[in-house]
């Protein structure tokens, strides 16, 4: 029984890691490595 909730908890850490990872990931764009986000962007930069 420990073994199921070590596995469970586990995935569970492994998955939010994965959307953690690629909700930073997507902040950058992959061509030119500016920001996505509208508010971050700075006139005259």
């Amino acid at each position: 029984m420990l073994g199921i909730g070590a596995a469970i908890g586990a995935a569970l850490l492994g998955f939010c890691a994965g959307l953690w990872s690629f909700k930073i990931k997507s902040r950058w764009c992959p061509d030119c490595g500016r920001t996505t986000y509208p508010i971050a962007d700075r006139p005259g930069e």
